[in-house]
């Protein structure tokens, strides 16, 4: 049986004191989704909590994440206007499940992966697509194969691959959108 992955669509604001309101709407990021796509492809334990979507609050998300068994990655996208709120997020994902690799992507995360690693020491950063990284891990890849991974090393932000950015050259070889990624078994 293969390892529980989750990748989550972090909140946009703090859900707990600011909830949604029944006419807002907010939709997966293409990235986000493309993200879950590719890796439910390598591993059917593949889970997207959508937080923003759903208006979920940080306690909420871990109840989430509670119901995965000890999932061994959990992927976090992040905006620079909603750093500090990932990272407390991240934070609590940490205390809550020290055994599991934390991977950033997103925006934020491509123009500043230092901020990152300040904070979350452990973690793992994406710099630029992340269309394949956390599938190639769950491939068994080794960390340092794989083009703009950064990890916090003597504390120091180093990138393992020694290439610093990975880029999809071609459009070709994006996986076909799964709509159906959160509601797996509705459609």
């Amino acid at each position: 049986m293969s390892s529980e992955i989750i990748i989550i669509n972090s909140p946009s604001r703090n859900y707990e004191n600011d909830p949604r309101s029944p006419d807002e709407r907010s939709l997966t990021p293409y990235g986000v989704g493309l993200v879950a796509t590719d890796v439910m492809m390598v591993n059917e334990n593949t889970h997207l909590i959508d937080a923003d979507f759903n208006g979920l609050s940080i306690r909420k998300i871990l109840l989430e994440i509670g119901k995965y068994d000890n999932p061994e990655i959990i992927g976090l996208n992040i905006f620079s206007p909603t750093f500090a709120l990932v990272m407390i997020l991240a934070k609590a994902i940490n205390y809550c499940y020290p055994n599991t690799r934390l991977i950033f992507g997103g925006p934020h995360a491509t123009l500043d992966p230092p901020s990152i690693l300040k904070h979350i020491p452990n973690g793992m950063v994406v710099v630029g697509d992340g269309l394949g990284t956390i599938s190639c891990l769950t491939a068994g890849a080794a960390p340092d194969s794989i083009n703009g991974l950064y990890v916090l090393r003597k504390g120091k932000t180093t990138c393992l691959s020694g290439n610093q950015v990975n880029v999809v050259h071609c459009a070709d070889n994006f996986p076909v959108l799964n709509r159906c990624v959160e509601q797996k078994n509705s459609c």
